[in-house]
């Protein structure tokens, strides 16, 4: 999917290091040192997806477990209550908007990383230029700069919105006076 085939990448560049000018090697050393921070990224899309994965069928549970106490709850502490559950409504469907974001761009992700796995294949086969060839993993490089500024992003949105229901369902569960532990761990 967004994985890069690490092995071949490094007996391709092996094998163009033998056959390469210095200027060759030197693309194929910065290639070298730029292709583990797909990786890198790749771990924090898991993080993300993980998290994301949970909230999506914890938050619908966790209200479900607590509304039932809501009707019984006395006319003094309606107001908080019901205010606690409409912002907890309001933290699902941003977690929503958060799942629709990380979408589209993992969709961005995979796409670079495929044209990455293509373009580092060309370089294996010893067809470029090296001023283009330099100026293309430039571009690669900037790209995964947006990529990694934009997930570094939905990954803090995604902690937040967790803190967010465990402060809320902490809030219900004291008002309806409820001690199950609602919390889901973000690290």
């Amino acid at each position: 999917m967004y994985k890069l085939n690490l092995r071949s990448i490094y007996s391709i560049l092996l094998i163009l290091a033998l056959g390469c000018g210095s200027d060759d090697i030197a693309l194929i050393n910065k290639v070298k040192r730029f292709e583990p921070q797909w990786m890198n990224l790749s771990e924090q899309v898991t993080y993300i997806e993980q998290k994301l994965s949970i909230t999506r069928r914890r938050y619908p549970k966790d209200l479900e477990a607590i509304e039932p106490q809501m009707r019984s709850v006395s006319a003094s502490r309606q107001t908080e209550v019901f205010g606690l559950r409409s912002q907890y409504r309001n933290l699902m469907a941003d977690r929503e908007n958060l799942e629709k974001r990380f979408a589209k761009e993992l969709e961005r992700l995979q796409k670079e990383v495929e044209d990455f796995n293509e373009w580092v294949n060309t370089l294996m086969k010893g067809k470029f230029d090296p001023g283009v060839a330099d100026k293309r993993l430039r571009d690669f490089q900037k790209t995964h700069s947006l990529v990694k500024m934009e997930m570094d992003d939905i990954e803090k949105s995604v902690v937040k919105n967790i803190q967010e229901h465990n402060s809320v369902m902490k809030q219900l569960g004291q008002q309806l006076r409820i001690y199950n532990n609602f919390d889901i761990a973000v690290r």
